[in-house]
């Protein structure tokens, strides 16, 4: 019980801290990369898709990430090791 608490309360506290401050960083360097060569930000329609998507994958990324491990984290230090058993503590893992 307690490894399995310790894992969600440790990926817990990486998600809000972290993963954060990196994904921020993963953001300016990728626009100081594109802003400073010939690729440009807006300059070709693959770059805008790209760009797009990375947004939308780190958001939910950041945001996913932290809530989903809160959820577990708070199933397994109510529940124990029943927490494996239990159907929102499935779903979340999934």
């Amino acid at each position: 019980m307690t490894i399995l608490k310790s894992c969600y309360t440790v990926m817990y506290i990486l998600a809000a801290s972290s993963v954060r401050a990196s994904t921020i960083g993963v953001v300016v360097t990728g626009i100081f990369l594109s802003v400073w060569t010939k690729w440009g930000l807006f300059k070709f329609y693959w770059i805008i898709v790209k760009e797009v998507l990375t947004i939308l994958s780190i958001g939910l990324g950041i945001f996913g990430m932290y809530y989903w491990t809160l959820d577990a984290s708070s199933i397994t230090a109510t529940e124990g090791l029943r927490a494996l058993h239990d159907q929102g503590f499935l779903v979340n893992q999934l």
